[in-house]
C-alpha cells in the first residue's frame, strides 16, 4: 500500500508524520516556468498555434498553476461561442492583459530594447537559456544553474554581465537610461548588488582576499568595507556587457526601429521620441 498526501503548507504538518517510515519522502512541486506553461497551453488550446504566441502568452502567466491555464482556457472559449466566431489565441490573450499595454509606447520600446539587450549577451555567453523576458530575473539565473551547485567566478560574472546588458543597451540605442530596472528589492539591479556582494564578502573572490564576512538579509543595501569594490564589480559587469553590445549594437538598433514602427502603425498619429 502507497500513501500519498499533498499540501501547500508542508511546514505546518506534525513532525511525527514525515519521520522515517512514515510519510518520509517530500516532493516539492513548484510552479510551471514559462516552458512548461507553454506545453500546457498547446495541450488544451488545440490546433496548430504558433509556438512564438504561446511563448508571449506564457511568459505572461508565470506564478500561474496549469489549473489557471485550463480555466482561462475554457473561460476564452466560452467567450468566443457567446461571441459567435471560431476559438483562437486572440480570445486567450484578450484575458490576459499586456502589463506593459497602459504604458507609453516609447517606454514600451526602451523595455524591449532593454531586454533584448539582455538576451543577446545572454547568448553570447552560451547561457541563452537563461530568457531574460522575466520580472524576476534572479529567480531565473537561479534555476538556469541550479543543475551545478558550485560554480566558478566565471560563471557569476557573466551572470552579472546578462542582468547589466538592459540599462548597457538601453544607453546605447537612447543615449541615457530610465529607473527601469533598479528602484526595487527584486529590481535587476538589486539583484546584481546581491550577487556581487556575495563574490565580495563571501566567496574569497573579491579584492579583501580569502575572507568571509557576513551581511544584512537586505543584500540590496550591502553595509561592511567592501562597498566601492562591490560597485566597481558591477561597474566592471556594465562595461563588459557593453562592449559585448557594441559588437551587436546594430541588431540592437534594428529591435528599436521594429519596436518603433509597430506602434507607430499601432497608433498612427503618434509622434515617438528618439
Amino acid at each position: 500500500m502507497v500513501i500519498v498526501g499533498a499540501t501547500n503548507h508542508v511546514e505546518r504538518i506534525d513532525p511525527a508524520l514525515t519521520r522515517s517510515g512514515r510519510l518520509d519522502r517530500i516532493i516539492q512541486i513548484g510552479l510551471p516556468d514559462a516552458e512548461a506553461i507553454a506545453a500546457i497551453l498547446a495541450r488544451y488550446v488545440g490546433g496548430d498555434v504558433p509556438a512564438q504566441d504561446l511563448g508571449t502568452l506564457a511568459s505572461r502567466l508565470r506564478e500561474h498553476t496549469g489549473a489557471d491555464v485550463e480555466k482561462l482556457v475554457r473561460a476564452a472559449k466560452a467567450s468566443a461561442r457567446r461571441g459567435s466566431h471560431q476559438f483562437s489565441i486572440a480570445d486567450i490573450d484578450a484575458l490576459v492583459p499586456d502589463p506593459l499595454a497602459k504604458l507609453a509606447p516609447q517606454t514600451r520600446r526602451r523595455i524591449a530594447v532593454y531586454r533584448k539587450a539582455q538576451e543577446v549577451v545572454a547568448q553570447i555567453l552560451g547561457l541563452s537559456e537563461m530568457d531574460p523576458n522575466t520580472r524576476d530575473l534572479g529567480k531565473l539565473l537561479a534555476h538556469g544553474l541550479a543543475a551545478e551547485r558550485f560554480h566558478m567566478e566565471q560563471t557569476w560574472n557573466d551572470v552579472l554581465a546578462i542582468i547589466m546588458a538592459g540599462r548597457a543597451g538601453e544607453e546605447l540605442v537612447f543615449g541615457d537610461v530610465t529607473t527601469f530596472g533598479s528602484c526595487a528589492a527584486g529590481s535587476d539591479l538589486a539583484v546584481a548588488t546581491a550577487i556581487a556582494s556575495d563574490l565580495e564578502l563571501k566567496t574569497g573572490f573579491g579584492e579583501l582576499g580569502l575572507i568571509f564576512i557576513q551581511h544584512p538579509a537586505d543584500q540590496s543595501a550591502p553595509i561592511g568595507p567592501a562597498p566601492a569594490s562591490i560597485r566597481r564589480r558591477i561597474e566592471a559587469a556594465l562595461s563588459r556587457a557593453s562592449a559585448l553590445l557594441l559588437e551587436n549594437v546594430g541588431e540592437l538598433e534594428r529591435y528599436g526601429a521594429e519596436t518603433s514602427a509597430n506602434v507607430k502603425r499601432a497608433v498612427p498619429n503618434l509622434r515617438l521620441l528618439n
